[in-house]
Formats: structure tokens, C-alpha cells, sequence
């Protein structure tokens, strides 16, 4: 039997093939010439024109990536003047557009357009215009400010009132630095370093940080400033407290170690560091963040954050938080008083006299007699025989002892501030 013959193409198959050949070719022109036309520079005089059609689209995914599209392809190397004069005409048409809300991410995109050339004049346009005053487009222009000129951008950022706008500010000014990878350089460093308000100073110090995280190790950052010059207990305080806050998110246990420095000199640590600290830590590990706080200088915050990380973990891991405030319910410590309050009121709903026993051990204050006063109410409401017989047996001054018996036998409403 013979093999099949292999079948030749015949003088039908030519045309075919030389049609989608040509077809191929002709489709790859086409496809490379709209490309082509589509990044060709748009000369600065058809700008507002061009861009005006573009606000007509009712599609805003659609308007927005065209316009984003158009303001990249503007020729450079345009007359200042005729720039001005086109950036004003502009900004006519979008503030008179019916299509966009005030805010809209395209008075962004002009926004940031507009700082690549002059940065303060779009900065002044965010002041002035009600369209274009959202948090998002003033965003736009510091983060393009940053990218070219960082410490400029600083600067202009502290001399708005509001605080957020002003925080926000900054935090654009260096996601802009750290695009353009200037982020470390000494303008940006020492205009950051300058920032009068601590507040701003130490949240502007600690986003810098955090943007350095993605390309250097916690230890790394942290032997960067070991080695850097800094100037000054409060300086190098902020500095210090604002890499601990960063680092936290990635290695709390680093992070409360780089902090021993300032704890050891008896120097209190700036207001929400303990707070954003030991919160990274008590995630993974409630017990470790607890410790590292019993080992600081008592404070009102530290009181706070001990109990705000208790809390936490009784509403994550109630019955394994219980039993390690069980195990330590008599520890004289004061750094264990919120604790022990917390764990009293709780042991109180089922065991009273064991929980009122725990909560005369605290300090005499409105915290103690509120959960005195709640967990005996509950006792009261529930066996008034052995409620009234441990009161006559407490060791309380008799104005006490008259203040309890007239507390209302009906137990009270269990709430989320008292009992959390």
C-alpha cells in the first residue's frame, strides 16, 4: 500500500496565501501607525482645544485615561509665555466643565501637569479654586513637586493651617521624592529636619522611613542613622521614635529594642509611640508587647496602652488572656493595675467576692469605684443575702459601706467601655 502523497499548493492557494500575507502586513502598518499617532507630541497650541473634546465623554474611566494620555504628549521646549496662557485657558475649561464633580481625579491630572512646569502657581490654583481644593488634587501636585524639587515642596507644605491638609502634603511630597529616588537626599533630609511643628516633623521623618523599608532592611535603616549626623536630643528623639513606628509594621520586635536608648535615659517617649508600637507587637504576640511596656517608666499613656493591648487581646482570644491575668492576679505591679481591673470586673460576673477582693487592690479612683460599684449591683440583684453579708464584713469606711448598700439591685447594662 502506498503512502498517502504529500498535497502540493497549487495555483488555488496563491492568492490566499499572498492576501494574508499582505493582510498580516497591512494590519501590523496600521496597528504601528495609530501607535505612532497616538504618541506624537501634541503641539502646546491645540492643547485646550483637544482637551476641551476630551470633557465631553460622558465615560469618566474612559475621559480620564485620555486626558491623563494627551497632557504626556504635550511637546516640550514650548514658550513660557505661551504655556501660561494655555495653562490658564485650560484651567478655564475644566473648571467650567459640567461633566466633572468638584475633586475629580482629572482636575488631578491638570494638577499634576501643571507642577511639572510651575509647581507654586499650581499649588496657589488648589488655594483658589473651590473645583479643585480636595485633599486629592493638592496630593497630585505635591507628589509632582517632590519628584523636582523635594525640599521646595516642604516648605510650601507648612504654611497651610489645617493640619491634614498640610500632613497630607508632606506624605505626597515624598511618595513624589521616593518615585523619583531622591527620597534620601540632603535637601529633602534637611528640610524635613527643619519642620518646626514636632507633630508634622516626627509623621514626615516616619513616611520616609517607611518608603526606605521597601529597599533596605529595619536594620539597615537603623544603622544609617546610628551613622548620620544628627543634631540635637530632640532631633535625634524624633528620628529615633519616628524609625520605631515604621519598623514596628515589619520587626516590632526590632522596633522596641532601637527604642531602649531613649526609655533607658528616663526620657518619656513621644506621644503614640508606645501606643503604635507595642499595637505591632501585641498582633503576633500580646505577651511580649505586655512586658515590653511593664519594662518603661510609668506614665498616664502606658496605663492606657497596657489596657487598650488587654482589651484587644480579650476580644481576639478571651479565654487565653483570662487565664494569664489568673495567673498573675495578685502581682503588685503598678504597670498591671488596668489589667488587673479589667480581669476583676470580669471574674466578678461569676465569682464577686473573689472580683472585689482583686479591685480593692487598686488604687482608690473613679475606675475602681465604678467596677466596685457594677460588679456588687450584679452580686446584689443576683444573691442579696451573700451580697449583704460580705458588706457588713468588708473592711470599708461605713460612708462606703451606706454608699454600696444604695446601689440598685438590678444588674446594670453590660457595656463596651466597662467591660472591653
Amino acid at each position: 500500500m502506498q503512502a498517502p502523497r504529500r498535497q502540493k499548493f497549487g495555483p488555488k492557494w496563491g492568492p490566499l496565501l499572498l492576501g494574508l500575507i499582505l493582510g498580516l502586513l497591512v494590519g501590523s502598518a496600521v496597528v504601528g501607525m495609530t501607535r505612532a499617532l497616538a504618541a506624537r507630541p501634541v503641539p502646546i497650541g491645540e492643547l485646550a482645544g483637544r482637551l476641551s473634546v476630551l470633557l465631553e465623554d460622558r465615560d469618566p474611566v474612559r475621559r480620564a485615561g485620555a486626558i491623563a494620555q494627551m497632557l504626556d504628549r504635550v511637546s516640550p521646549g514650548e514658550q513660557a509665555a505661551d504655556l501660561e496662557h494655555v495653562r490658564t485657558e485650560i484651567r478655564r475649561r475644566f473648571e467650567a466643565s459640567r461633566l466633572l464633580q468638584d475633586g475629580d481625579v482629572e482636575f488631578a491630572l491638570f494638577g499634576a501637569w501643571w507642577a511639572r512646569s510651575d509647581p507654586e502657581a499650581a499649588y496657589r490654583w488648589t488655594q483658589d479654586s473651590l473645583r479643585a481644593g480636595a485633599r486629592r488634587v493638592q496630593a497630585a501636585v505635591f507628589d509632582e513637586w517632590g519628584a523636582r524639587d523635594p525640599s521646595g515642596a516642604v516648605r510650601a507644605a507648612q504654611a497651610d493651617r489645617s493640619e491634614g491638609r498640610r500632613q497630607d502634603a508632606l506624605v505626597a511630597t515624598i511618595t513624589g521624592a521616593d518615585r523619583a529616588d531622591v527620597s534620601k537626599s540632603a535637601g529633602l533630609i534637611a528640610a524635613l529636619e527643619e519642620i518646626p511643628n514636632r507633630i508634622d516633623r516626627r509623621m514626615a521623618l516616619q513616611e520616609l522611613i517607611r518608603r526606605q523599608l521597601r529597599r533596605q532592611s529595619p536594620a539597615e535603616i537603623l544603622s544609617w542613622l546610628a551613622e548620620s549626623s544628627v543634631g540635637g536630643e530632640e532631633l535625634a528623639e524624633d528620628w529615633n521614635a519616628a524609625a520605631a513606628v515604621a519598623i514596628a509594621a515589619v520587626d516590632p520586635v526590632l522596633a522596641t529594642e532601637s527604642l531602649s536608648a531613649l526609655t533607658r535615659s528616663g526620657r518619656a517617649l513621644p506621644q503614640g509611640v508606645l501606643e503604635s508600637v507595642a499595637s505591632s507587637l501585641s498582633s503576633d504576640d500580646p505577651v511580649a508587647a505586655l512586658g515590653w511596656l511593664a519594662t518603661l517608666e510609668p506614665s498616664e499613656e502606658r496605663s492606657d496602652v497596657v489596657r487598650s493591648i488587654y482589651r484587644s487581646w480579650l476580644g481576639r482570644e478571651n479565654g487565653a488572656a483570662l487565664a494569664w491575668a489568673a495567673e498573675r492576679a495578685d502581682l503588685p505591679e503598678d504597670w498591671f493595675d488596668p489589667i488587673r481591673a479589667n480581669y476583676a470586673f470580669i471574674l466578678g460576673h461569676k465569682e464577686p467576692e473573689a472580683g472585689l477582693r482583686l479591685l480593692f487592690q487598686l488604687p482608690i479612683g473613679e475606675e475602681r469605684a465604678l467596677y466596685v460599684q457594677q460588679v456588687f449591683a450584679r452580686w446584689k440583684g443576683k444573691d442579696p443575702e451573700a451580697a449583704e453579708v460580705w458588706l457588713q464584713q468588708a473592711d470599708l469606711p461605713e460612708f462606703r459601706r451606706q454608699e454600696l448598700r444604695g446601689v440598685q439591685a438590678t444588674p446594670p447594662r453590660f457595656s463596651r467601655k466597662s467591660s472591653s
